[in-house]
């Protein structure tokens, strides 16, 4: 293993390509350096693991809970470590991205450690998607600023509530990241290190968390860290090709935002703990096992970015989305869990 100051080559390897040049992605694939970030990152992972198991960072399982052991959780600060490192190779570009990246990993990590209260969770959160959206410059569109911000709250704390099962948001959190990396090779419009150093990341974080029985959970500190990032990619491609991109992420906005409705409806509290999202219902109420449901969630995401990407029946994807409500909501009433504006008659 080559020490941290040799990785430095990455830097020359990784640059931004132009027109003429072998596309990225596959040209770093076959770089002995991608096999040496993925060892690094497996690496710093088993360590994490270990070093959490002495510290007892724990997820303990509860009634709502979708596993039955006791894991390993907090895994999933692979993925700031990765936007660290892509900071020192790339001379800290994007510098309130990163301070973002930064407090949303440390406010969730100690999240993970501690517990701490919502509306200190939230108010970090809110302060890390307005530097991320400031880092974007969106020219002074204060609708649209006020949309992104909306809308950046909303995916931070789905991908939050949507990190249930093993393996979900190591693959759904991969079809995003290859979906924008595609569309960077054809439109430019991120630094490529980061969106590869997030992949080769998201394969070491698969390597603990997509297994019947996960050696490690992402916690907190892996899914809104992740979704930061996401989101800043999804976000930059909107401004610089077309918004209809941020339905890269559209299932977990589906199945959040359902699920929101049908809670609120119930007069719940939205952000406590519970078992009713559709994936939860898929693994826990039917046993469909959890990588299989994971696999579900990655493969019609993947379906419907390749329709994004390589055709322009918009259409498509919208009735896909109106099914899967169909679907969802006669499985929540097949279940007894229907979403009801009115009483049931006695």
């Amino acid at each position: 293993m080559r020490s941290l100051g040799q990785f430095w080559k990455i830097h020359l390897l990784l640059r931004p390509q132009q027109a003429s040049e072998k596309p990225y992605a596959l040209s770093l694939m076959n770089n002995y350096l991608t096999a040496e970030l993925f060892l690094a990152f497996s690496g710093l992972g088993y360590l994490y693991i270990i070093f959490a198991r002495k510290l007892h960072i724990h997820d303990v399982p509860n009634n709502r809970s979708s596993h039955k052991q006791v894991t390993v959780r907090g895994i999933g600060i692979l993925f700031p470590i990765a936007v660290l490192y892509y900071a020192y190779i790339a001379q800290f570009q994007y510098p309130f991205f990163l301070m973002a990246i930064f407090a949303l990993a440390s406010i969730s990590f100690l999240d993970d450690l501690l517990t701490l209260s919502g509306k200190a969770r939230l108010l970090v959160q809110f302060i890390g998607t307005g530097m991320i959206l400031y880092q974007i410059d969106l020219e002074s569109n204060l609708l649209l600023l006020l949309a992104l911000l909306f809308l950046g709250m909303g995916f931070l704390n789905a991908f939050n509530f949507m990190d249930g099962v093993n393996g979900i948001t190591g693959l759904y959190g991969q079809v995003g990241a290859i979906s924008l990396s595609y569309m960077n090779q054809k439109d430019g419009f991120i630094d490529q290190e980061l969106l590869t150093l997030i992949i080769i990341a998201l394969v070491a974080f698969l390597l603990f968390n997509f297994r019947k029985k996960a050696l490690a959970f992402g916690g907190d500190v892996g899914s809104i860290s992740l979704a930061a990032i996401l989101f800043f990619g999804a976000v930059m491609l909107g401004k610089a090709v077309s918004w209809k991109y941020l339905m890269f992420f559209s299932l977990y906005g589906l199945d959040t935002g359902y699920t929101l409705f049908y809670r609120l409806i119930k007069g719940e509290a939205v952000f406590e703990a519970h078992r009713l999202h559709f994936f939860q219902l898929l693994a826990n109420e039917l046993q469909i096992s959890h990588l299989w449901v994971s696999v579900i969630y990655a493969s019609l995401q993947l379906f419907l970015n390749a329709v994004l990407v390589l055709s322009d029946q918009l259409w498509i994807v919208l009735l896909v989305h109106l099914l899967l409500l169909v679907f969802m909501h006669r499985l929540r009433a097949r279940l007894g869990k229907e979403v009801r504006l009115t009483p049931k008659n006695k």
